[in-house]
């Protein structure tokens, strides 16, 4: 090319060489362009293959369930550092949450000095809540006193945090108290932690406990009782949950226990559940919570250490034999008397002193874990996959029939607790079911009315299943959409203050009732439908109400229950009949 262009504006001549140049790089950057979009296009086909890929692979019925392991200092694994001179190995820090994880997926939220309190407050069923209005400044590098702590180690005095219950909570003790941080106060995402003083920690000191924002943002006022939203309040629910708690207190009897372990089951919505004792209950008590945590099948939730361990720890744990003369002891604890070597080794001692009678050694941790996994076996879980026990199992029958909850003994609500049958009867409209149930006693709620015998619905919603009282005495009751007063309609009357049997067969949309003194509450068939739009994705509750959105119960009522069942099926008349003759029989 032979080409000048002169008279450009800043005085420089155009060369056919330079058009030559730019012409190269024009072609050069179309090669680039294609070569990009060809790229592109075999991303594309990359992403779709393995959306493809992705969309085939097995969901979740294949995969492990996960194990959250709440408790204190036995379930953060203290003394399984040490190494026993009798023993020719060592384990460092080996918890039974850290054993269990080989094979399972395991999230070890135990924290040492921690009673019950301190435990519900961090899993949420009881959760921690402002004492005062706090301020929250815009910067994330201004911490902000949230509570001063004293007698960090007295449970029960001193000052502290406050749980929603009014139960003094003092958490963050020797380490972070797992599934707190990050934690949210009104909306803002922060680190909730204690001032770090030059001394080791000690029950004189008074401890500052500080809020610090991760990110800047608007100055936040959150206002007295404002929740302390933990970490696992948001993320460590569902699954199955395993609970290790009391050996620092924080209960009154073995009922409050009881009462405790399934306010943290209904609020962490597992799956399933266990619950280890270990040195914290015996005899009665012990036996009170085994009754009050077995299932309808039989199933008793409870890992009892101290009637497997001193004969199967060993075996458990891989230990061959007993190299240590136990003889001359004077320890009356079976499992320090029989299994030395599962205990936790104390330094500096001698003789028997060189165990203790508290914490485990990681062989005890070890043979623990091996418990546990026994266990989850007899729940239908493996480690291999499937999740097991997430729906009620319709094998168990008695005289009537297949029953999917039986009460196993008679429950008292005192205002503060409820049951979840983990039933639900109108989430599939098509379902035919019976529902039997008797209690007694005055019921009063500690709110104010209405007082709540049993319930399947949102509160404000009248379709599913209710019995409530609106005044002493004035009572309700509600199945499919139907709402009657018990006194003065079709024979019905509530025995306030007595003894209340009540019976209802659910047959495709039609009801029968037999309420009291009149057997057949209704000598006909009613035929109450409900729309598909119904459908009511809630558990059937006792002693308490659903809130209007369902995700939380309210109006705690204390009575006594004596009996409750839920069977799969529409009993016939004559077995309903039966089935009331007998509960009524019992009153």
């Amino acid at each position: 090319m032979s080409y000048t262009k002169h008279l450009f504006a800043d005085g420089d001549t155009l060369y056919a060489s330079h058009l030559n140049e730019m012409e190269d790089q024009i072609a050069q950057n179309e090669q680039s362009a294609s070569a990009l979009l060809t790229a592109q296009g075999q991303q594309e086909n990359g992403l779709s293959e393995l959306r493809q890929q992705v969309a085939a692979l097995p969901k979740e019925s294949g995969s492990r369930p996960m194990i959250w392991c709440w408790g204190d200092s036995l379930t953060e694994g203290v003394g399984g550092y040490i190494m026993q001179a009798e023993n020719h190995n060592a384990y460092m820090a080996y918890s039974y949450p850290a054993w269990l994880g080989q094979s399972w997926n395991v999230v070890n939220l135990g924290a040492r000095s921690e009673n019950i309190a301190a435990i519900m407050a961090r899993q949420g069923a009881d959760p921690i809540v402002l004492q005062a209005a706090l301020s929250i400044p815009a910067s994330k590098d201004t911490p902000v006193l949230v509570q001063q702590v004293t007698e960090l180690y007295n449970q029960t005095t001193g000052t502290g945090f406050q749980s929603r219950s009014g139960a003094l909570v003092k958490i963050n003790k020797e380490v972070e108290s797992a599934g707190l941080n990050p934690c949210r106060i009104a909306g803002v995402e922060g680190i909730l932690y204690r001032e770090i003083g030059n001394s080791y920690l000690n029950n004189e000191a008074t401890y500052n406990y500080y809020f610090k924002r991760l990110e800047d943002g608007e100055a936040v006022t959150a206002p007295v009782n404002t929740e302390i939203e933990t970490y696992a309040m948001r993320y460590c629910r569902g699954g199955v949950a395993i609970i290790w708690m009391g050996a620092n207190g924080g209960y009154s009897s073995a009922m409050d226990f009881v009462n405790k372990v399934n306010a943290m089951v209904e609020y962490g919505q597992y799956d399933n559940y266990l619950v280890i004792i270990s040195r914290e209950f015996s005899g009665g008590s012990l036996a009170t919570i085994k009754t009050e945590l077995t299932d309808p099948d039989g199933f008793c939730h409870v890992v009892d250490l101290m009637e497997q361990l001193p004969y199967r720890g060993y075996a458990m744990a891989g230990i061959a034999h007993n190299s240590v003369d136990t003889s001359g002891w004077e320890t009356t604890d079976p499992i320090k008397k029989n299994a030395p070597l599962l205990c936790e080794y104390l330094s500096g001692q001698t003789g028997e002193a060189q165990y203790g009678a508290l914490h485990y050694s990681a062989w005890g941790y070890k043979a623990i874990a091996k418990l546990i996994q026994e266990k989850l076996g007899a729940m239908g879980l493996t480690s291999g996959g499937g999740s097991g026990g997430t729906s009620p199992s319709t094998t168990w029958t008695d005289e009537y029939g297949a029953y999917l909850f039986k009460l196993p003994a008679p429950r008292t609500f005192n205002g503060t607790n409820y049951l979840n049958t983990k039933i639900k009867l109108y989430d599939d409209l098509s379902k035919d079911w019976t529902f039997a149930i008797k209690w007694s006693g005055t019921p009063t709620c500690p709110d104010g009315y209405p007082a709540n015998i049993f319930c399947c619905t949102k509160d404000g919603v009248w379709k599913g299943l209710l019995y409530r009282y609106y005044t002493a005495g004035g009572a309700n009751i509600l199945f499919g959409n139907a709402l009657f007063n018990v006194n003065g309609e079709n024979n019905m009357t509530d025995h306030y203050g007595g003894t209340n049997v009540v019976v209802i067969v659910k047959h495709g949309n039609e009801y029968r009732a037999f309420v009291n003194s009149a057997q057949k509450a209704y000598g006909y068939t009613l035929t109450y439908a409900l729309e598909e739009s119904d459908a009511i994705d809630l558990p059937l509750i006792i002693g308490a109400r659903w809130n209007a959105e369902g995700t939380e119960a309210q109006y705690k009522t204390a009575f006594t229950l004596e009996e409750c069942r839920v069977y799969g099926a529409a009993l016939d008349e004559s077995d309903a009949i039966d089935l009331y003759n007998e509960l009524a029989g019992q009153a």
